[in-house]
């Protein structure tokens, strides 16, 4: 049989052609009178059987190739019965079901989701006694945890099957093979294998590579069954943002939203709705074009929400459009960060001694202007940042006191860091950032020296010792500014939103520098620097180890001695100087502490077993350094150059991680000796450092639905009911766990629905027991059965979770079978269609990839007739 038979019958007629011209040709002969003819009969004679025989050959040649290449275009395929040829023999029968957000698409009153469990239910039923059925969610779900389950009956099964919901994720042709895959291995018997994924028409899964090594490692043959048509009209939300990332309460936020959509014909009037604690904000209408991607830019909104100085407050925001066939992804949700008085501390070598009046302003002067032009006037209206201004001298002193709130640290124009360089690498660990920045007296010698350390200080590259280029004040002859190389910058930090690349060209280009600090990231310090951070982390792995097997061994003594408490206390101190936490917001935003070089990079799997944040293994002894870090987790730790000079392609600005912060380093000032960059609306790049580092101290509310949460709360808190409440009102009960000593949290597996969620904490002593479904009329308090004579006081804090899946996932764009199979390569592959009567009994249809064989034949064809035609003239040649 054949995929595309058309291509047989056309290769059939072009068959004939050579046949027709051939006997065309014989009825052109005429007889013509030659009286040399008689010398030339005998040779003729001779050579007439093999010039016979030749042009028999070559006809049948041109008709086979011509054919074999029309059925090499028809893509045939076979019949053939499985390995077990008795329909009664028991099966193991693995139904794959993608419930991925594009199965939620509708069509008369029913989703394709809802399609696909009618066709299992109906293969299921088919099944014969004995046979043994796995269920498997390609999404899973928040009920689907762990690996799915092998049912004995057939009722058990259907039960399993009718719990399988929509989920707004994603699912790929790789991780429905692998999950196969793993439901073989676990049910050994019936040995006979039958694989049925059922799934739509959209193409993103199958946007991979080659499938045929996944495919051989099957225990049994794949067989697919795509439903609803192939091509579907689909608009959604792709992207909801608010511009600068965090709500000033004192500045009206700006929300921007793109709709896309994919359709054959123009979708008109779509409404576009903002939606801000529930409540519509503002309204929106367009027309939607083939294709298009539409930005929709809300008007200004303002928070009327009361924040305390230093504190984040979130708040709920939807975007919806007109509900068409695939009414999950017409709406996209947004926790937005409100914030007042969020502390910044600027370092300079004034201070305090700055006096703009008598023209002396320190070198973070314009930095604090642009973040915080209120406070520069001494305005008494709330400002998102509170300014610490202070010097290395302010900063050498209060220390700890200083910083423990602090959001961003920038220091610039310094000399050098003085004896801070242990206390800001210590806030850069657990989170902070720093942003370093030369200009006025900086010293690159000496800040090398100090803040350096081989990497294991607060810079993230080494400088050279002499700077580049003179300040005009130090330039007697004519000035040689240098630019930005335009084609080196990288990163969010130089591309805004919406701007074109003329306009951003036109505006780094208006920037010279005068002069810059060299900093060296050739690849050779790159390779050392990376070298010194995988030894210093074995050897901090191996003495955390080490303090934690003596401190379980003092646990385990029921009566301490002076001496232990004494040594005990040592522990504690030594294990707080390494992984230290007097951060004040860091475990709010980021949980417990986590490894004091990796931070939360240490919780990847290849690396779990060897991190002593947890007590040390028993089969692990104590001193016993861990394994090297894993190289891409070890190339994560270097810097990045994230834009350069023209003038020798000089770095000028250098990012680097440590811990669960970042440093930034900055070659040249941020005030107008050394460049104009501040004077230039090129100044925003400071802008988005600074407000990328607010963005990344505040607590995570906006979740992929596939990722978990965890949610620290207090240890008073430990005892309060927390009850997290669903985008449909729906509520259940969580529990807080103990997270680490003294440290307690609530963790959240992966909410698979989309939409604003909300988690709640309240007083056990005024909570009811009884938890109701929807939300309490007549109060604010979501879920608590007002009945029983709750207090609206027994909330204590309630914060919002907005959940979304993957943008692409929304892309309904198909693909063909043709594309399928080719993906498959030369596995057999059935392709079902959504009419047969489905079964994974009985004979089954096997495509094989022939035409391979049949373009091969072609080939050969084509040889033989070339060698045919060629040989007269070979054998001429030979005689002459």
């Amino acid at each position: 049989m054949f995929y595309a038979p058309w291509f047989v019958i056309a290769g059939l007629a072009a068959a004939a052609g050579p046949v027709i011209i051939h006997l065309l040709n014989r009825q052109r002969y005429r007889v013509v009178e030659w009286a040399a003819m008689d010398f030339l009969r005998q040779a003729i004679h001779r050579s007439r059987r093999w010039l016979r025989l030749r042009d028999l050959v070559l006809l049948l040649v041109r008709c086979g190739c011509i054919l074999a290449f029309a059925l090499a275009l028809a893509q045939p395929y076979r019949l053939a019965a499985p390995a077990a040829a008795d329909p009664n023999q028991p099966v193991h029968a693995v139904f794959l079901l993608d419930n991925s957000l594009s199965m939620g698409y509708e069509q008369l009153g029913r989703s394709l989701l809802d399609e696909a469990k009618e066709k299992l239910v109906e293969a299921i039923e088919q099944l014969p006694p004995g046979s043994v059925i796995s269920i498997v969610p390609l999404c899973g779900g928040r009920r689907l945890s762990g690996p799915a389950p092998a049912y004995r009956t057939k009722q058990d099964a259907l039960e399993a099957l009718q719990t399988v919901e929509v989920v707004d994720r994603q699912a790929t042709a790789p991780q429905a093979i692998d999950l196969a895959r793993q439901a073989c291995a676990r049910v050994a018997q019936p040995t006979l294998k039958q694989i049925l994924l059922v799934t739509d028409h959209q193409a993103l899964p199958w946007r991979v590579g080659s499938l045929e090594e996944d495919l051989k490692r099957l225990p049994g043959a794949l067989q697919v069954l795509r439903l609803g048509p192939q091509q579907r009209e689909n608009a959604w939300v792709e992207t909801v943002e608010v511009l600068d990332g965090l709500a000033d309460v004192n500045v009206p936020a700006v929300f921007l939203a793109r709709i896309r959509y994919g359709g054959q014909t123009p979708r008109r009037d779509v409404q576009v709705t903002l939606l801000v604690e529930g409540a519509s904000a503002a309204v929106e209408r367009l027309t939607l074009l083939p294709g298009q991607t539409a930005e929709v830019r809300f008007p200004p909104y303002r928070f009327s929400k009361r924040v305390e100085p230093g504190q984040v407050v979130f708040a709920p925001v939807e975007v919806q459009i007109s509900a068409d066939r695939l009414p999950m992804d017409d709406r996209r949700a947004l926790a937005v960060p409100v914030a007042a008085g969020l502390p910044v501390v600027f370092v300079d070598s004034l201070g305090k001694a700055e006096e703009p009046r008598l023209g002396r302003y320190g070198e973070t002067y314009r930095l604090r202007r642009l973040l915080a032009p209120g406070a520069m006037g001494r305005s008494t209206q709330p400002e998102l940042v509170e300014v610490r201004h202070g010097n290395l001298s302010q900063l050498e002193s209060e220390g700890r006191r200083l910083l423990q709130d602090a959001r961003v640290v920038v220091m610039a124009g310094l000399p050098s860091p003085g004896a801070t360089t242990p206390l800001l690498r210590e806030y850069v660990q657990q989170g902070g950032t720093l942003l370093i920045a030369a200009g006025g007296q900086f010293d690159p010698q000496a800040w090398n020296q100090s803040a350096w350390q081989d990497g294991l200080g607060i810079l993230p590259a080494p400088l050279k010792p002499q700077p580049v280029g003179r300040t005009p004040q130090e330039t007697l002859g004519r000035l040689e500014p240098f630019f930005l190389d335009f084609s080196s910058l990288m990163g969010h930090y130089f591309f805004m939103e919406h701007e074109p690349e003329e306009t951003l060209k036109e505006l780094y280009g208006r920037v010279f520098f005068f002069k810059a600090v060299a900093v060296d990231d050739s690849p050779q310090v790159r390779r050392q620097l990376l070298e010194n951070l995988s030894q210093h982390w074995q050897h901090q792995q191996a003495e955390l180890r080490q303090i934690e097997q003596e401190l379980s061994e003092l646990r385990a003594k029921s009566v301490l001695t002076d001496q232990d408490r004494q040594r005990r206390l040592a522990l504690d101190q030594r294990r707080a100087a390494i992984q230290p936490h007097w951060l004040l917001w860091a475990e709010a935003a980021f949980g417990p502490p986590a490894d004091p070089l990796l931070g939360d990079r240490a919780e990847s799997p290849a690396i779990a077993g060897s991190t002593a944040s947890g007590p040390a293994s028993s089969e692990s002894p104590s001193g016993t350094a861990p394994s090297a870090l894993p190289e891409p987790l070890i190339q994560q730790m270097a810097f990045t150059t994230l834009a350069r000079y023209t003038k020798d392609r000089l770095p000028f600005l250098v990012e680097r991680p440590i811990g669960r912060g970042r440093v930034l380093f900055v070659s040249s000032g941020v005030f107008r000796d050394w460049n104009n960059m501040t004077a230039e609306y090129a100044v925003v790049v400071f802008d988005r450092i600074l407000r990328r580092g607010l963005e990344h101290s505040i607590p995570r509310r906006n979740v992929s639905a596939s990722q978990s949460l965890v949610v620290p709360v207090s240890a008073a808190e430990r005892s309060a009911r927390i009850l997290l409440t669903d985008p449909d009102g729906q509520t259940e009960t969580l529990a807080v766990e103990a997270l680490a000593a003294d440290r307690y949290g609530i963790r959240i597996p992966p909410l698979d629905r989309r939409g604003v969620w909300r988690l709640a904490a309240y007083s056990q002593e005024n909570l009811p027991t009884a938890v109701s479904g929807g939300s309490v009329p007549g109060g604010s308090t979501p879920g608590v059965n007002r009945a029983a004579g709750t207090a609206p006081e027994s909330k204590l804090w309630e914060t919002p979770l907005a959940i979304n899946g993957p943008s692409e996932e929304s892309d309904l764009t198909p693909i063909s079978d043709g594309e399928i199979l080719e993906r498959a390569g030369a596995v057999p592959l059935a392709l079902r269609q959504a009419e047969e009567t489905l079964s994974v009994t009985g004979a089954a249809v096997l495509r094989e990839d022939y035409w391979r064989w049949l373009i091969a034949a072609v080939l050969a064809g084509l040889l033989i007739e070339g060698v045919l035609l060629a040989w007269p003239v070979v054998r001429g040649a030979k005689i002459g």
